[in-house]
């Protein structure tokens, strides 16, 4: 859905985070592409009104927002453990003890979601980060 994904670092404090950037130049695009991106802005848009309620440890929290001219950024705090689907590969063996953790883990924040009308609507392994 963005344009970029970036790891930044807050200069006074040295804390992590992620800015998912999405880039509003519209100046060349066709008709066509116009709409498709000012769907995806406000599916963004939306994205972060979303999370901007939540407040659940399971759940990537939301930092801020902003836009300019040239782009809508969220910021969100960076978990840099990577996602579970390179885990599962890196570790060849899953074993059953890490697989409940993760499994319990990915059910209470679904059901913390659930809980306020809100379907997350693409849980895959790319997308559970560790």
């Amino acid at each position: 859905m963005y344009g970029a994904v970036h790891l930044i670092t807050h200069r006074s404090t040295g804390v992590n985070f992620v800015a998912k950037m999405m880039k509003l130049d519209l100046v060349d695009d066709t008709q066509a592409e116009h709409r498709r991106r000012a769907r995806v802005l406000r599916s963004a848009k939306n994205e972060g009104n979303v999370l901007s309620e939540l407040d659940h440890p399971n759940i990537a929290r939301l930092i801020d927002i902003f836009q300019d001219e040239k782009h809508h950024v969220m910021v969100q705090e960076a978990c840099e453990g990577g996602d579970l689907f390179h885990e599962i590969i890196k570790r060849v063996n899953f074993c059953e003890r890490d697989t409940a953790r993760v499994i319990k883990q990915l059910l209470v924040a679904v059901d913390y979601l659930h809980r306020r009308n809100i379907c997350h609507r693409d849980i895959k392994a790319e997308n559970i980060i560790c």
